[in-house]
């Protein structure tokens, strides 16, 4: 729990829009809309394996028969198809229309009939209108998306019972700090984490749950090539010098699998809850737009 002379003195709602720019602006890309939907198109080798993340993110949850739940920033359903399959219904929510298209074809492959898909990004959200409270609400790596100072009201109302919001444990990139400085010599920048949010919640009344876990996760290639290009987008440099920075990085780091190349790392997570009906609990203004 944060230290409540430190939450006082800070705006911590502030203090994550400030630090998210600061990030951006050193050589992280901006995460909007366009960035998922490219991020959704590129090979599905490229991304996280997460089989480990999402079971270990699942066996947390209370989930039940008769329960319905809301996973803000769905993507391709990593954790609502798990969750579907435990739950009465789940409404799967995402700003990327490509995401939802995957997640679709998902769901139709696997004859699921309790999933529903709302294609819009979470602040422009109106609960009671676009959405009704649901017993349970997810929030999965997708604040650092979002103005906390309208995000956590609106994820506290869109939740009956538990609202549960995970996020990374420092550095979210794991190969940024070592690379950050060599390929964009500049001191390298983190970007904020869970604790900016429990602080956040904190000074909303908010007194969460906090439990750190983790898991074990890797990015496959066929080439060594192409995991040289995958690094270098996401740190938005593109020159001679920064691939062979990069090149000799991952001479270090590949692993020969599968006919192709294979990044194996570890990361920490957070998971921050709370129980809307306990009596700690103080229920958060929010006024929709």
């Amino acid at each position: 729990m944060a230290d409540s002379s430190v939450s006082s003195s800070i705006d911590w709602c502030a203090k994550w829009q400030e630090d998210r720019q600061l990030y951006t602006i050193a050589g992280s890309a901006a995460m909007d809309t366009d960035f998922w939907n490219r991020s959704w198109t590129k090979p599905e080798r490229w991304r996280d394996t997460l089989a480990d993340r999402c079971s270990w993110i699942v066996s947390r949850l209370p989930l039940q028969p008769d329960l319905s739940v809301l996973d803000v920033g769905c993507g391709d359903g990593a954790l609502t198809i798990p969750i579907a399959q435990k739950v009465k219904s789940v409404t799967a929510l995402d700003a990327s229309p490509v995401a939802l298209q995957k997640l679709a074809a998902k769901i139709t492959s696997g004859s699921i009939n309790n999933i529903r898909l709302i294609n819009l990004p979470w602040t422009q959200v109106s609960v009671g209108t676009d959405i009704v409270p649901h017993d349970i609400v997810i929030a999965s790596f997708v604040m650092a998306t979002l103005d906390l100072r309208r995000a956590l009201p609106l994820l506290d109302a869109a939740a009956s019972r538990y609202v549960f919001i995970i996020d990374s444990v420092g550095p979210r990139y794991w190969h940024y700090p070592e690379l950050w400085p060599t390929v964009l010599h500049r001191e390298f920048v983190a970007a904020p984490d869970y604790i900016y949010i429990v602080n956040a919640l904190h000074q909303f009344g908010i007194y969460a749950d906090v439990q750190i876990g983790q898991y074990e996760a890797a990015n496959y290639f066929t080439t060594p090539d192409e995991a040289a290009t995958h690094i270098l987008e996401s740190l938005k440099v593109d020159t001679p010098e920064a691939m062979t920075t990069v090149t000799r990085y991952l001479a270090r780091k590949l692993i020969p699998e599968r006919g192709g190349y294979c990044l194996r790392y570890s990361q920490r997570i957070a998971m921050i809850s709370w129980d809307k009906r306990k009596a700690f609990h103080t229920r958060i203004s929010c006024s929709n737009p």
